[in-house]
């Protein structure tokens, strides 16, 4: 699942990207404007699902922002909200269609959120009032996330029902967060110690839980191995055994993103001329420069699936930032095709579906279909 993003037009079109056809070894890609609502101007996909279900916003005039669904590309559906919303959005869906996502009140108070299937609304409620974020939900549709009180913050993990369960902290601590669950259950997170200090943590299904051999966690497969970092990139697998990803191509950094169920990691480095480049790790540790659009821009990895391809950003010719495909070779396609037009990819699926934004980050949410 994915962080927050905050950026069609109503006749649904499949725009194809103009100029000659790509050779037949390489990848096409379709884009199609998903259908607002009457009375909105802006929207934004944040997630897609394996069954093409999209999830996102709408912003209304007055800069009212509310939650969408599209089960189809033409079938925009504005989910519920919870009395005394100021704002709301969606910020992912599992395999199953469960929606998660957040809402804002008029007293400033944000809450986190979730929908079934069937669009039936469920608050996910704090420990002790105050404020509640949801993170990640697995495929089982369970939610994990954090609360924010007086006392402080406190990782949580949800059920159907929105009742939250306290998964605690280090001996000692008082503090926790939550970050995200594997399909077995395995939750990837933070916790601080007795004397204050933070360390990245894993909660078990019973509820267990222990520190991460890592300076940092930031991403956990269905296999149970970490991505994260020690002086660079690494990873830890569940056995123990830690795979150092070094620093490729002269390196000065080297930083995981995401990792997927084969074990391929996709994360970013900073090259000896100060500039982000976006790459990718197999399970080995072997590692593929991605490049960027330009020689003189950078790029920035975003989100990788089961089969290796990735999305992420690079800046154009035309001087802006563009939403980028990675095939499973490691070759990039820019998915906008007027340089002077902005763009961003927040998610894709197992069949090379990517949503995101067109025209910025106040522009229209637009779906792009790649293929062979």
């Amino acid at each position: 699942m994915k962080s927050t993003h905050l950026a069609a037009l109503i006749p649904l079109a499949a725009i194809a990207l103009t100029g000659a056809a790509p050779p037949p070894d390489q990848t096409r890609v379709e884009m199609v404007r998903l259908a607002e609502l009457p009375g909105s101007t802006l929207s934004g996909a944040e997630a897609v699902n394996d069954a093409g279900v999209v999830v996102g916003y709408g912003i209304a005039t007055g800069f009212t922002v509310y939650p969408l669904r599209w089960d189809r590309p033409d079938r925009p559906v504005r989910l519920p909200v919870p009395p005394n919303t100021r704002s709301s959005l969606a910020t992912g869906v599992n395999r199953a269609g469960v929606v998660i996502g957040r809402a804002v009140t008029t007293n400033n108070v944000v809450l986190a959120l979730r929908w079934n299937p069937d669009q039936r609304l469920v608050e996910l409620r704090p420990l002790d009032g105050g404020s509640s974020e949801v993170a990640a939900v697995d495929d089982r549709g369970t939610a994990v996330g954090w609360t924010r009180s007086a006392t402080g913050v406190r990782a949580v993990r949800w059920d159907d029902e929105g009742n939250p369960a306290d998964l605690g902290t280090l001996p000692g601590g008082t503090q926790s967060s939550a970050n995200a669950i594997n399909d077995g259950g395995l939750i990837l997170g933070s916790a601080d110690d007795a004397d204050g200090q933070w360390h990245p943590v894993v909660w078990q299904r019973d509820g267990s839980i222990s520190t991460v051999p890592l300076t940092t966690a930031v991403a956990v497969n269905n296999r149970g191995t970490i991505a994260g970092t020690l002086e660079h990139a690494v990873t830890l697998r569940a056995d123990g055994r830690v795979t150092d990803l070094g620093l490729p191509f002269g390196a000065t950094n080297s930083y995981p993103i995401a990792i997927n169920d084969r074990g391929t990691v996709l994360g970013g480095i900073r090259t000896p001329e100060g500039r982000q480049r976006a790459v990718r790790w197999d399970k080995r540790g072997r590692a593929v420069d991605l490049g960027a659009l330009t020689p003189e821009s950078g790029s920035w990895a975003e989100r990788i699936n089961d089969h290796d391809e990735a999305i992420g950003l690079s800046t154009s010719s035309g001087q802006t930032d563009h939403a980028v495909f990675w095939d499973r070779r490691g070759r990039l396609v820019d998915l906008t095709p007027d340089p002077s037009t902005a763009s961003d990819a927040y998610d894709l699926n197992n069949h090379g579906v990517v949503v995101g934004v067109l025209g910025g980050a106040y522009g229209n949410a637009v779906l792009w279909r790649t293929r062979k």
